[in-house]
């Protein structure tokens, strides 16, 4: 009722969540007048002894609304490839965004900074099963073999489920620095490369973010990471192998070989502040929502002019009528 009232025009961003993906199974007959945005990230992985297995969240609310949906929109093409593989139907409606991120210095000075050999490398994430925090004492174990003076920072706290930090305590190449507010209040100075763990993702934030502040990436190859990190290229891309004791030791040899190697840090960085720039800096973002936005403003106005007459847009509605439905804002 409150949308129908007082934007009755307006789209619906529909952020992946419970409450919003119900809204929209409850109410889109009823808001049949409003356009719907669907923002797909990329598929939930449930972790098994002989596998990962794709789950149901997300992939199935595409498959059942794509009909209904005018947009959806993903922040790397590998989820939208996979989509209309899958589904086969309604491929116009997918359009790639790229998250907008800003390098934090130059190449000059990321180069510079790569320089100095620190002896220790940075992982910040949440700490869920999902990110695969497990992997650390295992990484830790094989660096105290190849490296003993190497070590990690390693800052996060858990969100969705339970990581027992204190198994990282004892350990005498990893330090645990406990929760953080934002990537941005590290020091990145200190650390010759960001490791990043995980089972399963989109186009993780945090890599750009460590990207942008001059910081050569360690990465596994899973959802879209690879469109920004190409191995050997603008960062270490590791296989997704299939044992923990097998990709625990391929971080730890990419590990020592990017603390030892400072023209590989080097180049690293300026190529993957580069990429950076031409693939998610702001002039890209900016040209790339106008496009999908303007698009799907002119193909909603026939939709807009059989509303009844009556229908008036009030003072407070937005002028180009957005709707975000939410946990966060609606719930």
């Amino acid at each position: 009722k409150l949308v129908q009232s007082t934007a009755p025009r307006a789209r619906l961003h529909l952020r992946p969540s419970p409450f919003a993906e119900g809204f929209y199974r409850a109410f889109k007959r009823a808001l049949h007048s409003n356009p719907a945005v669907f923002y797909r990230f990329g598929d939930v992985m449930e972790p098994d002894p002989e596998g990962a297995i794709v789950a149901p969240w997300g992939f199935n609310f595409v498959s059942d609304h794509v009909r209904d949906l005018s947009l959806i929109v993903a922040d790397n093409r590998t989820i939208i490839g996979r989509d209309r593989e899958r589904i086969g139907v309604g491929a116009e409606k997918w359009r790639w965004l790229p998250a907008r991120q800003a390098p934090r210095l130059t190449e000059a000075e990321a180069s510079a900074r790569a320089a100095r050999r620190k002896g220790r490398v940075l992982w910040a994430s949440r700490l869920d099963r999902e990110k695969r925090p497990e992997l650390l004492p295992r990484i830790a174990k094989h660096l105290a073999r190849l490296a003993p003076d190497i070590r990690m920072d390693v800052f996060g706290s858990a969100v969705l489920n339970t990581f027992d930090p204190r198994c990282l305590l004892g350990m005498p190449n990893i330090s645990y620095c406990g929760p953080f507010d934002s990537f941005a209040s590290l020091d990145h100075g200190a650390n010759d490369a960001f490791v990043y763990t995980t089972h399963y993702d989109g186009m993780p934030n945090v890599i750009l973010e460590a990207i942008a502040a001059g910081l050569p990436v360690i990465a596994p190859d899973v959802g879209g990471i690879g469109e920004i990190i190409v191995d050997g290229e603008s960062g270490i891309l590791l296989p997704a192998l299939p044992g923990e004791e097998e990709i625990a030791a391929a971080y730890a040899e990419a590990i020592v070989r990017l603390a030892n190697d400072a023209a590989l840090r080097a180049r690293l960085a300026a190529a993957a502040l580069r990429r950076l720039a031409d693939r998610h800096g702001p002039a890209t973002f900016a040209k790339t929502a106008r496009a999908i936005f303007g698009e799907a403003r002119a193909a909603a106005a026939p939709r807009h002019a059989s509303l009844a007459a009556g229908w008036v847009r009030t003072p407070d509605e937005d002028k180009d009528g957005e709707a975000a439905l939410s946990t966060e804002s609606l719930q």
